[in-house]
């Protein structure tokens, strides 16, 4: 019975050791990345020497990319071209502009990008396509 009670805080010990590992910091730099949810007007990013651009769906938008420790990530104050579009297009523009403003952790697994919010749920889900222009 000692030995079961032994093995069972080791365990115990293990992972919370592994629950508080940090995550691995972030390098996005030179990536390019597509929304998941596809479509034609998809929303974009573009990582280059710590800014952010790409296309939101209807404009063109660009934003400053300030890392933390491990995967604490956030954009600045974006910026965008000022084109209207169908209601559509803008509809899918607001939902990640949106997502921006509340991204404040970035992980890649394989070749997806996960922004979350400070809670640590997900906002947007991209799909890498390349490097950086």
């Amino acid at each position: 019975m000692g030995s079961s009670l032994i093995r069972a805080a080791i365990v115990a010990l293990v992972l919370a050791a592994c629950a508080a590992a940090p995550e691995a910091a972030v390098n996005l730099n030179g990536t390019s990345w597509r929304e998941a949810s596809g479509g034609e007007h998809a929303p974009t990013i573009a990582f280059a020497d710590g800014r952010a651009s790409g296309h939101a769906g209807c404009n063109r938008w660009f934003a400053g990319v300030t890392h933390g420790e491990g995967v604490a990530m956030t954009f600045g104050d974006a910026g965008l071209t000022r084109m209207m579009c169908e209601p559509a297009r803008m509809e899918v523009e607001r939902r990640f502009m949106a997502a921006i403003r509340e991204t404040q952790i970035a992980v890649v697994q394989d070749d997806t990008l996960i922004l979350r919010d400070i809670g640590g749920a997900d906002v947007a889900r991209f799909t890498r396509v390349g490097s950086a222009p």
